[in-house]
Formats: C-alpha cells, structure tokens, sequence
C-alpha cells in the first residue's frame, strides 16, 4: 500500500513542476494532502481534480526569493522560516512522508519533517547550475537537502548530476522521469482540430508552435527570429509570464514589430486545451538556450505526434533522439533552427516517420505508470520495511513511521 503523503509546493501559478505534483496526487492510492504557501490557479487546479489541499500561507520575504537574489534575500526570508515550519510539522505527523515539490518547499519542509519526525523526500525538477540560479540559490537547497533529506529524486540524469556537482550527496539521488497520459492527445477528431484552426484564423497556414512559459532562457526570441527567416511559416507562442518576467513578453512583441513579422506571430497566452493545440501545429520547437532540466513539452509533442525540434543540452538528450524521435539543434542558433524548420517543411513525409516513432518512444518510456512506479520506489526507499508478526496466525504489520 502507498504511504500517505504531506505535499509542499510554494507556487500560485501552475508551472511544470506543479503539473507533475498534480499527476501524482491523482494516481497516489493513499491518503495524501498538497500543504500550498499561497493561494492562486494552481490551488483552483486542484480542487477542480479533487486533489485536497491546504493554505499554510508564506510572507513576502519567503515568496519574493528569485532565482537570481542574493544571500541578503534569503536573510530576509529566514526570519519568516520558523513559523512556517512549525505550522508545515503540526500537519506532517498525520503523514507518513513529507514531500517538498519545489526549493522554497524544500528549504521550510527540511526543518518541519525533521521537528515531525517523517522522512523528507525533494523532487528536484531545476538545474541547479549559474545559468538558472545564483550561487545563494543552489548552495542552500543543497546544503539543506544533505542535512535533511532522506531521498532526493532528479527528474533527469542531466538534474541529477548537476545537483551532484554543487556538493549534493549522491547517494541521495534517484532519477524519475516525467510521465504523462497520451490519452489527451487521442481524444480529438481531425474535424476539431481543424474547427480550432478555423477559430483561430489559422487556416491553410503552416504553423510552428512553442509552450511553456514566458522567460529569455526559453528562447522565445530565438524562435521568433527563426520563423522570421522561413517565408510562409507562422509562429504561435502558448504560454503567459509567469514569476515576474511580464518585460520579456513586451520585448518579444516589439521584436516581432522590428522583423516585420507581427501577422505571422500569434500569442495565445496560458491555454488549458495544450493537446489540441499540439495536434493543430505542423512542427513543435523547444528552443531552450540554457540547459533543460527535463522538458515536459517535448514528451507532449511526442505524444500528439508532431515533428520535434529540441535543443541540444540538458535532459532533452534524454528524451529525443536525433534524426529518429526528432531534430537537435545548437541551443541559441537561429540558423540551425531555421534550417531545420525548413526540412520539416520540405520534407513532410520524413517528418510523419519520426513524429510516429516519436510516440512510440514517448508511450513507452515516459508514461504516468512509469513515473508513478518510479516515485514508490525511491519513497519505498526511506521507509521501514513492513513488521512481521511472529505469533501464529498473526498478521504482518504495515509501513509506518513513529514520531
């Protein structure tokens, strides 16, 4: 039987790391509660699933910690530290495993597991390296996670090793991929596939599509300059700004103003129907300038049977394989991804073999099954083996953790 699980997740918004949480919690067969440190559409989300929740609500000092901020700004938030924990190990004794989502979840969950006496798992979904974290931001978790974490699972190898490399235990680690459901991308009829391209004045045109959210290290701009360099071919961005990066959107739109591409660039914001997008695009891009640590987008794409153009770097070069699951290009070169959105085009029947071999791959490898196996087994790791009773007729006891 699944223990029963306190997640903690400091996010409003519903980022990729939330959308994994929230895959968990709907096939975990035990009871389980997602402890959120503020209200906001990833709450909403939940509810809406049935997930159950609850507010142990953080000041601004803890949530206004950016990747990028400094050690006074964890100072700050430090004070703010204590009550939390204390309020997160009240809730955590009536669960078996404590289970920090994200680093702001890990750095008050690390100090609330041990005061509650449960073992403190981390799902580590970042890379923590210079590109994406300051030095503050990837010493901490770190130096948290080896002083309190039982286990820690790396949504990829490229992840794994990455935190190995900044002074994290390894023998702390274990890797799980994302898994995902290719039901959703079976659900709609080609005739409502074309009904939304209709919807949105899409039709007859070729269109290469990117999501996820809005940020520089995304490489929206490498995308849309791509595009500009292929006649004909139109861009459409899913995906808002999330975490306070509302000047790079303005940026990508005066952008599109500079190259002369603004009929040909179409931002559709955060959407709820991804698989049927997905399905409307001719090619999908990830275009990743900095190292991915996993890439849930590229295992959509492949689930919904769309050419694939990845970065090179990262957890990508885990997922996709070049030239048979997809096209790799150099992250940050405009030419290479123009290049290989035009083969894509020019080459529609080379495209349809890999995008098919591509779902095949995906199915088999990165399923919700998969992952949730993958979960119990690195939490089955730090949890006692179930008693035995040695008296006659007795009945072997179940998993628990005394505190």
């Amino acid at each position: 039987m699944d223990p029963s699980i306190l997640f903690v997740d400091h996010a409003s918004d519903v980022g990729g790391a939330e959308l994994s949480l929230l895959d968990t919690a709907m096939h975990w067969a035990a009871p389980l509660c997602v402890a959120l440190m503020q209200p906001g559409p990833f709450r909403d989300l939940l509810r809406d699933q049935g997930v159950p929740s609850t507010l142990v609500e953080a000041g601004e000092a803890v949530l206004g910690v950016r990747r990028g901020g400094g050690w006074d700004q964890g100072l700050r938030a430090a004070a703010g530290i204590p009550r939390l924990a204390h309020q997160l190990a009240r809730l955590a004794r009536s669960y078996d495993v404590v289970y920090a989502n994200t680093q702001k979840s890990l750095i008050v969950g690390g100090p609330a597991a041990w005061m509650a006496g449960r073992p403190l798992v981390w799902h580590l979904h970042d890379i923590l390296s210079a590109e994406h974290f300051s030095a503050m931001n990837r010493r901490l978790p770190v130096l948290v996670a080896n002083r309190f974490c039982a286990r820690v699972i790396a949504n990829s190898s490229a992840t794994a090793e990455a935190f190995v490399r900044e002074g994290g235990n390894p023998d702390l680690v274990g890797v799980v991929p994302n898994g995902f459901s290719g039901a959703p991308f079976d659900r709609d009829s080609e005739e409502e596939i074309a009904a939304l391209r209709h919807a949105l004045g899409l039709d007859g045109k070729p269109l290469a599509g990117m999501f996820g959210r809005l940020a520089p290290w995304k490489g929206q701009h490498v995308f849309i300059r791509a595009v500009a360099a292929v006649p004909g071919l139109h861009a459409v961005i899913v995906g808002g700004a999330l975490f306070g990066e509302q000047v790079y959107e303005e940026e990508l739109k005066l952008l599109c103003a500079e190259l002369g591409v603004r009929d040909r660039v179409h931002f559709l914001g955060f959407r709820r129907d991804i698989p049927r997008l997905m399905r409307m695009m001719t090619l999908i891009v990830h275009a990743s300038t900095a190292a991915e640590p996993f890439g849930r987008v590229l295992v959509e794409a492949m689930l919904a049977r769309s050419p694939l153009i990845a970065s090179r770097a990262g957890g990508a070069l885990e997922i996709v394989e070049d030239g048979v699951t997809g096209r790799l290009v150099a992250p940050g070169s405009v030419a290479e991804l123009r290049a290989a959105m035009a083969r894509i085009l020019a080459e529609p029947g080379e495209a349809a073999t890999m995008a098919d071999q591509a779902r095949r791959a995906a199915v088999a490898n990165f399923s919700t099954e998969v992952m949730i196996d993958g979960i119990r087994r690195e939490i089955g790791r730090v949890l006692p083996a179930p008693a035995t009773d040695p008296l006659p007729g007795g009945r072997g006891g179940s998993t628990a953790i005394s505190g």
